[in-house]
């Protein structure tokens, strides 16, 4: 694998340097000449061109995989899933051909820059180290691009042993070049000895085989990071003997967004949580809503400048987690964190089964006015689709959000499973939901509260006739 990397670097930076300027200065003077644009094009470009080994006609079939893998996402958007991973997987062995690539054990060598996006990627940065822990992906050394400044970001710092980093004084955004896919990993669909898998897949295998080998978490804080957190937070008021529960709530300026909520409808559980002697430990960015003073809320969102760096150690360390479908939700998985997600859309796809600990609280959908019941969801692109509002109202499609009361009475089931190990599962419901996953090609098989199943299984899970 280094060798590869080697071989990128000479192709990229020393084989081709004159080309590179020539080819860039020509699309800067093509530039100047048709936009009066007297800005230099960015090194994107360069490397783009450079990537297709200048033959026009291999360049055309590599800008079409890169326009098809477009549309992909646009399907995934629209809940089309399983056409969406076929294609690219179509996209990606075609790549793979023609760069002559047939060992199964050959493997991209560098993650691509989408894995170190938001905060949500750290779930697929995670997952890809414990996959070669597990052997479900070839053996050998990973690189993870970072800005330099970024290096010592203590999530990072959790994976060094199984990822190397290459720093870099700027990381542009974007994505690599199509020619390049070989080298690069794609972050949705990941180089397995047996072909390629899409992250959710391979999120959900990873879970499942991780839970039976070991109890261990996927990953481990550094130790040096631990400690300053816990010395930090005493200036807010939480101290070593406390114990805590982290909650955040996607509350953004547009509230029609599929995944944004209301944070009232989480008060009742937060002053629970409260009287039953915890503290619970908000997290966000400031353009949440504030809330009301209450004794034993720590609201590190309206601070988050000064206060974000001490997001992961909360969601990492708390007894349990309570959160919606954002990014966060993602994290306290890697590391045994029990969690409460709540307002679950995207019940093919966002119920991941991270451990028995993880709870799932859907929202009731309806189409065309007709409520929709769990295999109807899965049997629609409502179980698969990311929905802009536009698509939402287009298609008549509204969602019903979890009362205060459907999300206090998971928190009180959470807190017998974490401090009593007391709350049964229902089998007999349990395994209605199973009979319905596996009617489709694949969903997620994470758990949904007992309690909400018992409240809903009339129009949720009705029964054959």
């Amino acid at each position: 694998m280094i060798n590869s990397i080697n071989f990128t670097k000479t192709f990229l930076r020393i084989k081709n340097k004159t080309l590179y300027f020539i080819l860039t200065s020509i699309i800067n003077f093509a530039n100047i000449l048709v936009n009066k644009n007297f800005k230099r094009p960015g090194i994107f470009y360069g490397k783009y061109l450079l990537s297709l080994n200048l033959l026009p006609k291999s360049g055309d079939k590599y800008f079409k995989l890169a326009g098809s893998w477009d549309e992909t996402n646009v399907l995934f958007n629209k809940g089309d899933y399983h056409n969406a991973v076929r294609i690219r997987k179509e996209i990606m062995n075609e790549s793979y051909e023609k760069n002559g690539i047939t060992n199964r054990d050959y493997f991209p060598p560098i993650l691509s820059r989408c894995f170190t996006g938001p905060i949500g990627h750290y779930r697929d940065i995670g997952i890809h180290a414990a996959a070669q822990n597990l052997g479900f992906l070839p053996i050998g050394q990973r690189y993870l691009q970072v800005e330099k400044k970024d290096l010592n970001n203590p999530f990072y710092l959790s994976i060094r042993n199984n990822i190397k980093l290459l720093g870099f004084s700027y990381l542009q955004g974007g994505d690599e070049p199509p020619g390049l896919w070989h080298i690069y990993e794609r972050m949705q669909l990941i180089k397995t000895r047996d072909g390629f898998m899409d992250h959710y897949e391979l999120a959900e295998k990873v879970y499942i085989q991780s839970a039976i080998d070991s109890a261990k978490p996927i990953l481990e804080l550094d130790s040096e990071y631990v400690e300053k957190s816990i010395s930090e937070l005493k200036n807010y008021g939480l101290n070593e003997s406390n114990w805590f529960v982290t909650l955040h709530v996607r509350e953004t300026g547009n509230h029609k967004e599929l995944n944004n909520q209301s944070i009232n409808t989480y008060l009742k559980s937060i002053e629970y949580i409260i009287n039953l002697g915890g503290k619970v430990i908000r997290i966000g960015n400031s353009s949440m809503p504030s809330l009301p003073h209450i004794n034993g809320l720590i609201d590190l969102s309206q601070n988050s400048s000064i206060s974000s760096h001490l997001h992961l150690y909360v969601l990492a360390a708390s007894k349990f987690f309570i959160g919606t479908n954002s990014g966060p939700k993602s994290v306290p998985s890697l590391f045994n964190v029990p969690s409460i997600i709540t307002n679950t859309v995207m019940l093919g796809l966002e119920t991941l089964r991270c451990s028995e600990r993880t709870l799932y609280l859907p929202k009731k959908c309806f189409l065309d006015g007709r409520l929709l019941s769990f295999v109807d969801v899965l049997n629609s692109p409502v179980g698969y689709g990311s929905f802009r509002p536009k698509d939402i109202r287009d298609q008549m499609i509204f969602f019903e959000p979890n009362s205060e009361n459907q999300i206090l009475n998971s928190v009180k089931e959470m807190v017998d499973i974490v401090f009593n190990n007391s709350h049964p599962r229902n089998l007999a419901l349990d395994n209605k939901i199973n009979e319905a996953r596996e009617q489709v090609m694949f969903a997620t098989t994470g758990f949904f509260s007992t309690q909400w199943l018992e409240e809903n299984q009339v129009w949720f899970l009705p029964s054959k006739e």
